[in-house]
């Protein structure tokens, strides 16, 4: 199991706070490039947010798929320690 930072517990409460817009995604691939990749954790989803875009069609994740991705993720990973926090 890996580490999240606060970085990414943020970029991902705000998705799970019910932020469905591009922006939001965009911010957490963004964390997941910078600070996660080749993680294996990580690589489900990195593949829905590849593939984020609410409404153009069934092969694509819309919010309520990205949402069940991430809390599956968060599921298999270790949180910051308090200490670690701000």
């Amino acid at each position: 199991m890996i580490r999240i930072s606060k970085r990414f517990q943020e970029a991902a409460q705000r998705i799970l706070d019910g932020d469905e817009s591009k922006v939001a995604a965009a911010a957490l691939e963004g964390v997941l490039l910078d600070e996660y990749l080749g993680e294996e954790d990580m690589e489900n989803l990195l593949f829905a947010l590849s593939l984020y875009a609410p409404g153009d069609g069934p092969e694509y994740f819309d919010g309520p798929q990205l949402r069940r991705t991430l809390q599956e993720t968060l599921s298999n990973v270790h949180f910051p320690r308090p200490e670690e926090q701000p």
